[in-house]
């Protein structure tokens, strides 16, 4: 029962990261990660997806500071901010 445990254990971190190598996320390498809210993943680095509304990260995989950072799909509205579904951007000016 406890090696059956084990291996789920071990077959859900390899699928985890094998998702977040996919949309650009560094997971492994930089020690503990911090836990996260929701729609959000810990990582080593910015990924190399946009992660606010505005702002297209240029320096996909430089700024390496680990933190919590929008899934795929989500973006920051503010720095800081919660993550929330990239339709709910609005063009700069308007609330």
């Amino acid at each position: 029962m406890k090696y059956a445990a084990v291996v789920l254990a071990v077959i859900s971190l390899l699928a985890f990261e094998q998702v977040a190598a996919q949309s650009g996320v560094i997971t492994t390498g930089c020690g503990t990660l911090p836990t996260c809210g929701a729609n959000q993943v810990a990582a080593c680095c910015e990924p190399c997806y946009s992660v606010y509304c505005y702002y297209i990260n240029r320096n996909c995989g430089q700024n390496c500071k680990k933190a919590c950072y929008c899934t795929l799909g989500y973006v920051q509205l503010q720095l800081n901010g919660p993550c929330v579904p990239k339709s709910q951007c609005r063009p700069p000016g308007k609330k």
